[in-house]
């Protein structure tokens, strides 16, 4: 038995009660994955609170205001474009001994943009150039978990479109790209975010990354 992603991350904000927490402690002292997956949720606990602790000066607010005072609107309509930022990236995580060079081509990432946040574990095939991506929507401040936005993934030359389900939950697949991208229009938010997969380096199944 092992522990998932999120119950290690509700044992880091201290969300579970002291007879899980310490059963997590005991079983994490004999698990290497679960060892694996505390720090990683740890690491992404520690940005959240180090972004936290420097917030934009109202100086540079009045300069960014300025400068969007001298821009054209936007079309009525028109959604705001964000670029979702990279929290986590299971590429940076040291390997566990013996499975270094081991190469499985499965990532995990975490973004964010605005109040939103967005879980992605994709994986490139070994021989078919495609990509699967399995994705969860969520809103950081524990708001209201948007449902049935949709989802396109976009390449150099084709496209796919999904819609994410009642828990914010997706999945698609599209041939692999270098200009690879996913786009989540929140129409009632009044903006779209933009997830840029493709800025990070991939391999295939069975080589380095």
């Amino acid at each position: 038995m092992h522990y998932a992603l999120e119950d290690w991350t509700n044992y880091v904000r201290g969300l579970v009660d002291e007879p899980t927490r310490t059963a997590m402690a005991t079983h994490r002292a004999a698990c290497a994955d679960c060892d694996g997956r505390l720090a990683a949720v740890s690491q992404v606990a520690e940005t959240i609170a180090w972004d936290a602790s420097h917030p934009i000066t109202p100086e540079v607010l009045a300069r960014v205001y300025a400068l969007a005072g001298r821009l054209p609107g936007p079309a009525p309509g028109a959604l705001a474009t964000l670029i979702a930022q990279v929290r986590f990236d299971s590429r940076t995580q040291p390997a566990p001994a013996g499975v270094r060079t081991a190469g499985t081509g499965m990532r995990q990432m975490v973004f964010e943009a605005d109040r939103f946040q967005l879980h992605v574990q994709w994986e490139l095939g070994a021989s078919d150039g495609r990509v699967t991506v399995v994705g969860r929507l969520s809103a950081q401040t524990g708001g209201r978990v948007p449902t049935g936005v949709p989802v396109q993934a976009i390449g150099e030359v084709t496209s796919a479109l999904t819609t994410t389900n009642e828990f914010g939950e997706f999945v698609i697949e599209c041939p692999w790209s270098p200009s690879l991208r996913l786009l989540l229009p929140l129409k009632r938010e009044g903006l779209q975010i933009e997830v840029p997969l493709a800025t990070v380096e991939v391999s295939r199944k069975g080589e380095r990354a």
